[in-house]
Formats: structure tokens, C-alpha cells, sequence
């Protein structure tokens, strides 16, 4: 079987920055102005956090993106043993088919994501060395069960056609292993 390599969608990757870009400049308006938006609804202290919170999480999620849009790296590439996924800033790098429990798809907040069940889910996230990353992989479990997910968002390819892909290369890893038996 071949290796399959799936770029990086340049046009996602701006779309995203130009968002979270949008994002920034409410919560640095929130907080320039905030006895505008300040009202009985909401108090000027929940105003400047509200604003704070949007420019730190944006921000972050705007140089991350920038970081992706600059990289020569592919997103996602898969072959016969295993895969190997840059797409995200908590993606898990290479995961080995046999390190895999099932490749599932749902969605939160109309965001849909391709989940990946480890058998030892702790292998990856200690093997990570930025804390960062590290930190996130352990929210991600915490909230999921799986420490990554992939998302066709910053990949040229559709959700359908990733989740179709990951299954089929995932259940010929099973059967390989089946015949080999």
C-alpha cells in the first residue's frame, strides 16, 4: 500500500488567522471600552476578563495558525504501519497502527473531529516535550478520552473522505494482522 500524503490547506489556515485575528480586536475593544458594553447584563470587571480571555485564547490560536501557514511541513501523512499527524498544535506526531483502539468521528459546537482511541494514550502524552502540548494532550483526554484529534479544518481534504480514509487504513492494519496470525 502506498504512503498518502495530505497537505496542508493554505486557504483554511488563513481563513482561521483572519478569525481569530477578528477575535482579538473585539477583546482588545472590550477592553478599551468597556463602560460601552458594560451594562446591568454584564458587569465592567466580566467585560475586561471576557476581553482578556478573547485576546489570549485568539491570539495563541492566531500565532499557531501563522506557525502552520509558514511550515513546509505536510498535515498528515498514511501508510500501512502507521500514521503521522502535524495538523494541529495538539496533534500527536507519528501514532502506530497497533497503538490504535478505533478511529471515530463526532462533533463539538459544529466542529467535526476524526477521534483517535489509543490502547495507552499515556505513551503519547509523555513522550511529548513541550509542556504546552504536553498540557493540552491532557485537557484533550480529560474532556474525550483520546489525548488528539484530527480535524479536516487546516487539511485539503473533507471530513468524510479523512474519516473514511483513517477507518479503511486502520481495518486493512487489522486485517493485515489477522492473515499474519
Amino acid at each position: 500500500m502506498d504512503t498518502i500524503e495530505i497537505p496542508l490547506s493554505k486557504k483554511k489556515i488563513i481563513l482561521a488567522i483572519l478569525g481569530s485575528l477578528l477575535f482579538v480586536f473585539i477583546g482588545i475593544d472590550f477592553i478599551r471600552n468597556t463602560a460601552t458594553y458594560a451594562s446591568w447584563r454584564a458587569s465592567k470587571e466580566a467585560i475586561i476578563i471576557s476581553g482578556i480571555s478573547s485576546v489570549l485564547f485568539f491570539g495563541t490560536c492566531a500565532i499557531i495558525a501563522t506557525k502552520k501557514l509558514l511550515s513546509r511541513q505536510i498535515g498528515l501523512v498514511i501508510d500501512k504501519n502507521c500514521f503521522i499527524d502535524k495538523s494541529s498544535a495538539a496533534s500527536l506526531g507519528e501514532v502506530l497502527w497497533k497503538d490504535v483502539e478505533a478511529i471515530t468521528s463526532y462533533s463539538i459546537v459544529n466542529q467535526q473531529f476524526i477521534g483517535v482511541e489509543l490502547k495507552h494514550p499515556e505513551k503519547y502524552i509523555n513522550t511529548q516535550t513541550s509542556l504546552f502540548k504536553r498540557k493540552l494532550m491532557l485537557l484533550n483526554y480529560r474532556m474525550t478520552g483520546m489525548p488528539s484529534h484530527i480535524s479536516a479544518n487546516t487539511l485539503m481534504i473533507s471530513h468524510a473522505e479523512l474519516l473514511k480514509l483513517m477507518k479503511k487504513h486502520f481495518n486493512l492494519y487489522n486485517q493485515t494482522l489477522k492473515v499474519e496470525a
